[in-house]
């Protein structure tokens, strides 16, 4: 898949609570999709929200591939 617009998708779900794996789960699968932009919750909800985007911040937004790719990881705000 090639397009010149990023990509962006968020890993939190208004629905329902997501725990900390979870949401690293999910931003896991999304960077396999390459998708451009994660936006990994609201760090300012709690400390395990904040935790958790920074845990994807480490994981998933420094795991480059061989072409390069490398997803950038947001917090939300409200």
């Amino acid at each position: 898949f090639s397009s010149s617009t990023p990509l962006s998708a968020t890993v939190s779900n208004p629905q329902r609570l997501s725990t900390s794996k979870e949401t690293l789960d999910i931003a896991r699968q999304l960077a396999k999709l390459d998708v451009d932009i994660i936006e990994a919750n609201f760090p300012a909800t709690s400390n395990d929200d904040f935790e958790a985007v920074k845990t994807i911040a480490k994981e998933v937004g420094n795991a480059v591939d061989a072409d390069g790719y490398l997803p950038v990881i947001c917090g939300l705000s409200l």
